[in-house]
C-alpha cells in the first residue's frame, strides 16, 4: 500500500485520468473528492463488498440442476430427427466425378481475374490496364 499524507485542497494524481482532493479534514473523518472517467467504477469498499457478494449469489443461481439438463437432453433428442451423414471421403459415392455441367457463357476472348477484382483479357501485349 502505497500511504501520503495531503492537507486540505491537496490533491492525488493516478495514472492520467484519476484526481483525488481532500476536500475536508474533520477530527475524525475526512471527506474527499474523486475525478473519473466514467468507465471506471468507484465505490466506497462496503458498497463494493455487497456487490460482490450479489454477482456471486447471482452466479451460483443461474447454475441450473444437472438431472434438469439431463431430462432436457432426452426430450430434445427424441423429438429432433436423426441426420442424414454425407459420405466420408474414402467411400465409393464421394470418388464418383460429379456430372459434367454446360457453361452458359459465350465463347470470346481468354479472361482472367486476378484477386484484386480487376479483369484482364489476353492479346494486349503484356499490358495490364490500371498499372
Amino acid at each position: 500500500m502505497l500511504v501520503f499524507t495531503r492537507k486540505k485542497e491537496e490533491r492525488i494524481v493516478i495514472g492520467n485520468e484519476i484526481e483525488i482532493a481532500i476536500l475536508e479534514i474533520s477530527r475524525d473523518s475526512v471527506k474527499i473528492g474523486i475525478i473519473a472517467p466514467r468507465h471506471i467504477s468507484v465505490h466506497r469498499h462496503e458498497v463494493f463488498d455487497e456487490i460482490r457478494r450479489e454477482n456471486v449469489q447471482a452466479a451460483r443461481s443461474q447454475v441450473p440442476d444437472l438431472s434438469a439438463l439431463q431430462s432436457l437432453l432426452g426430450k430434445l433428442s427424441a423429438a429432433v430427427p436423426p441426420v442424414a451423414v454425407p459420405p466420408s471421403p474414402q467411400s465409393p459415392e464421394a470418388t464418383a466425378e460429379p456430372p459434367a455441367q454446360e457453361s452458359s457463357k459465350p465463347a470470346g476472348p481468354a479472361t482472367s481475374t486476378p484477386s484484386r477484382g480487376r479483369r484482364i483479357r489476353a492479346g494486349r501485349g503484356g499490358r495490364n490496364p490500371g498499372e
